[in-house]
């Protein structure tokens, strides 16, 4: 019942916000040229330019992996199976993880990104969780789902960062870390 009421008062005030922005924007702000590529982007998918070249490349990384049988063609591999010379990397963590390292690579990084995701839900339950972790925690997000769009796996050092200090800085990490340095400041004194 909490937990219902709280995602029902969040929905409620990003309605109002949004109402709220939409009042307050000056009428002309659809005429921006930031605000018109947005769209144009969402009410083209798959149709411009960019979107048909990074389908391409998830295509190419999809059977890619599949070809290997589940092996993976190894690191750096990936340039070998795409046809345009300069493409090192099919623009989504997964697909890259999948095709250059296969099924053991894929398992462990989808094991990483499962308990990080688990992590951060975890946390965001709690009521009186450091104010601090609550933008780390979007980071990682916006990090995630920009993973599946851009950059190569080093490249998303964003998400892997964040991923780590999320863990590393989260309640009951601290408060062990805390509890153990009392106790051996008790044993030197």
């Amino acid at each position: 019942p909490g937990m219902r009421r709280r995602i029902g008062l969040s929905l409620a005030l990003a309605l109002v916000l949004l109402t709220a922005m939409a009042l307050l924007l000056p009428s002309n702000v659809w005429e921006y040229g930031g605000i018109q590529r947005i769209f144009d982007r969402l009410l083209t998918f798959g149709s411009n330019a960019s979107d048909r070249a990074r389908l391409a490349l998830f295509e190419t990384a999809w059977s890619g992996f599949l070809a290997s049988s589940g092996i993976g063609v190894g690191t750096g591999g990936f340039e070998a199976l795409y046809y345009l010379p300069g493409y090192y990397y099919p623009h989504n963590l997964i697909l890259e993880v999948a095709v250059s390292h296969g099924v053991v690579g894929l398992s462990l990084l989808l094991f990483l990104l499962a308990a990080t995701l688990s992590q951060v839900v975890r946390l965001s339950r709690q009521l009186d969780l450091d104010v601090n972790l609550r933008p780390l925690m979007a980071l990682w997000f916006y990090s995630f789902f920009n993973a599946m769009v851009s950059m190569d796996i080093a490249g998303n050092h964003a998400l892997w960062v964040s991923g780590g200090l999320v863990w590393l800085l989260s309640p009951s990490v601290v408060r062990d870390a805390n509890r153990k340095t009392q106790s051996e400041l008790g044993r030197v004194v």
